[in-house]
């Protein structure tokens, strides 16, 4: 499966996050996680697993569920984030959508660093919209029950703002649209194409 491909057509995914953190850093928060969740057990079909790392619901530890998800959407702060990317990559997941922001350039490279130990894919950190395939009802979107018509038009944005606009008229108009990523400008997948 080619790197892009993976970010859009995954069969399993597991949303990593917190349903008590107080620290909210780079937008990680409950209701984030709670969104996102919703999100994707209303509208993908493939396999969705939970690891909330209060254990409220779901899995707490990554060694805990039952099989390797292709992708992983963080949405914690910086440094628990990061434990959570090792542990994915260590284990063979093929994707990370990092959600939350906050990342100071040393956390970056930190990540960064997984892509040329492991050749896992990244987008992000603070991707905030995340991604959407409507073909297969992928959606990251922090924005919960948002999910514009199937069509043919793929939209990449830059500023969370200009994405969430685009989405609500989307939607609002009855706009389909095949595929949705936020691609921030440090976005680490980037910058490790330009470096190869």
């Amino acid at each position: 499966m080619n790197e892009a491909k993976i970010l859009f057509e995954p069969n399993t995914v597991v949303l990593i996050g917190s349903s008590k953190i107080k620290q909210e850093v780079g937008m990680s928060s409950p209701r984030l996680f709670n969104n996102v969740t919703c999100n994707m057990r209303k509208f993908f079909k493939g396999t969705t697993y939970v690891l909330d790392v209060e254990e409220k619901e779901g899995y707490k530890i990554f060694e805990n569920l039952p099989e390797t998800p292709d992708l992983a959407v963080m949405m914690l702060p910086p440094d628990p984030s990061l434990r959570q990317a090792e542990e994915c990559a260590r284990n063979g997941v093929k994707a990370i959508v990092a959600i939350t922001g906050g990342y100071n350039r040393q956390q970056r490279q930190r990540l960064a660093k997984l892509r040329g130990d492991y050749g896992i894919r990244i987008l992000g950190p603070n991707t905030i919209m995340g991604v959407i395939n409507t073909t297969n009802g992928l959606n990251t979107t922090f924005e919960k029950d948002l999910m514009p018509a199937k069509g043919d038009v793929s939209v990449i944005a830059q500023s969370g703002g200009v994405g969430a606009c685009i989405l609500d008229w989307a939607c609002f108009h009855g706009i389909g649209i095949s595929k949705f990523a936020l691609w921030k400008s440090y976005s680490i997948s980037a910058k490790i194409r330009r470096q190869e």
